[in-house]
């Protein structure tokens, strides 16, 4: 009886998508502070006038990144950001 063996395309497939996950990774994380820092603002608005003086909420129908928001914003609102950005990033 032969050995059983994956196929090679099988192999492939999963060696180039390791490969765009591990190469991809760090892009993920460049502008993270970014969001972090938007989800602060969008927290603190109100209650800042100095934040207030320089930003302001558009309410746009359609946001890039709305899910990062959704998910940030209540984390920012529970436990700060420094505890938000270790559980956003988990």
């Amino acid at each position: 009886m032969r050995p059983s063996r994956l196929p090679a395309p099988i192999i492939l497939a999963a060696a180039a998508g390791l490969s765009a996950a591990l190469w991809l990774a760090p892009a993920v994380l460049v502008d993270y502070s970014n969001h972090l820092a938007r989800a602060y603002i969008f927290v603190h608005l109100g209650d800042s006038p100095a934040l207030a003086a320089y930003y302001a909420v558009d309410t746009q129908p359609i946001i890039p990144y709305l899910g990062l928001d959704a998910l940030l914003v209540p984390l920012v609102w529970l436990f700060g950001p420094t505890v938000a950005a270790g559980l956003g990033l988990t």
